[in-house]
This record gives C-alpha cells, sequence and structure tokens, in this order.
C-alpha cells in the first residue's frame, strides 16, 4: 500500500495534467486502493479509507479545476467495482460507496440510482458480500 500510496499522490497532485489524464491515473489505481479497505491490517485499511476521502476532495477542489461532476464520476468508477468478479472485489467497492456517501452528502442522490443493484448484490448467498451488511 505504500507503494501505491506514494506513486498515487505524486501523480494526482500535479495541477497541469487534463482532467481525463487524472481520470486515468485514478482508474489504474483504484482497484488496489478498493481492496485495501478490506485489508486485515488496520493501518493499511485505515489509509484505503483516507486515501479514498482524499480523492474525493481532490475532485471537487475547485483551485485545481474540480467540481461536483468529477465527485460524481469518481463515485461512478468506485460503484463499477459492484461488476467485479470476485465477491472480495464486491464487498469492498460497496464500503468504499459507503464511505464516500457518509464523507460527501451530495453523492445521496447518485447512492439511490445504485442502490437496487447493491440490495440484489446482497442478497447473495456468499459470506464474504454478506460481511458488508453488518458493518
Amino acid at each position: 500500500m505504500h507503494k501505491l500510496e506514494t506513486r498515487c499522490n505524486k501523480r494526482f497532485v500535479l495541477q497541469d495534467e487534463s482532467e481525463h489524464m487524472k481520470r486515468e491515473i485514478v482508474a489504474s489505481f483504484l482497484t488496489e486502493i478498493l481492496l485495501g479497505l478490506k485489508e486485515s491490517n488496520k493501518k493499511t485499511r485505515n489509509r484505503a479509507y483516507e486515501i479514498v476521502v482524499e480523492i474525493g476532495h481532490a475532485c471537487v477542489d475547485e483551485d485545481k479545476g474540480g467540481n461536483k461532476e468529477n465527485l460524481y464520476n469518481f463515485f461512478n468508477m468506485v460503484a463499477g467495482g459492484l461488476a467485479g468478479e470476485s465477491p472480495h472485489m464486491i464487498s469492498a467497492a460497496v464500503k468504499g460507496m459507503a464511505r464516500l456517501t457518509y464523507e460527501f452528502n451530495d453523492l445521496l442522490s447518485n447512492a439511490f440510482d445504485v442502490l437496487p443493484s447493491t440490495f440484489l448484490l446482497l442478497q447473495r448467498k456468499n459470506r464474504e458480500i454478506n460481511k458488508v451488511r453488518i458493518f
């Protein structure tokens, strides 16, 4: 996670990159960040949550050209993890969406859009996915 954190911080801080390029950078690390939310090591897990929130704040930072649309796009990228093949990835995506929704109230309407899909996934008879409901 430390290598990821270093690379992600170096690349995301660059202000002269286009929105498309920033989105590509985040997308390249997003799977690893989301899977970090499921780590057994508490420090790693907490840092993954912090990175998700930091990226969300960077998306809306107007000084760096951010806006709410960028935040919605990031939320949708995280929600894309619901289409993951592994239950581990699906539950990580649910945790990421929950954390973003908690931090950014503006995402509530977007969260409601993906709730039906999320509820369908939570009906699966898979322990990994069902554990997310408890926490």
